[in-house]
């Protein structure tokens, strides 16, 4: 393992591209035969080894767009390498998302955040509530006259 009074000018650089690849920086600290906590002590002010320029181009990566949007396609790549393994979890939410024929469970497979709730609870006028009820049993309504038989 490399320590921060190790890491070269080229080690730094090769952080950077893994974090603009999208990179994880922890992950990225591994790939170089480090350790996360060695490349954030480069960038604490605080730190004997603080490399202010480091910090500078640290921030610019993390925060660019190239670095987000790599990120997710990397996210996406995971998502689909579990499901073609075989997970059943990740197989049932690429077809919440994707697959027409699971639309009308969508908006049953919420979860709802009860302290968020209730937080916002005393800020929502009555008619607001009235109608939220209203078109929640619009659409238990619609998902029933859907599913029936009798619809057929």
């Amino acid at each position: 393992m490399k320590y921060a009074w190790e890491l070269t000018a080229d080690d730094k650089a090769s952080f950077l591209e893994l974090i603009y690849e999208g990179m994880d920086p922890a992950r990225a600290a591994r790939e170089l035969d480090t350790t996360g906590t060695q490349f954030r002590r480069l960038r604490n002010p605080i730190s004997e080894h603080y490399d202010k320029d480091f910090e500078t181009a640290f921030r610019a990566a993390v925060t660019s767009e190239q670095h987000e949007q790599r990120r997710l396609e990397r996210i996406r790549e995971l998502v689909w390498e579990r499901a073609e393994r075989g997970d059943a979890r990740m197989i049932e939410k690429l077809a919440l998302i994707y697959d027409p024929d699971w639309q009308t469970l969508r908006h049953a497979n919420l979860n709802v955040n009860v302290q968020m709730v209730a937080r916002m609870l005393p800020h929502i006028s009555t008619a607001e509530l009235e109608r939220a009820l209203a078109e929640i049993d619009q659409e238990k309504h619609d998902i029933i006259q859907i599913t029936s038989p009798q619809a057929a």
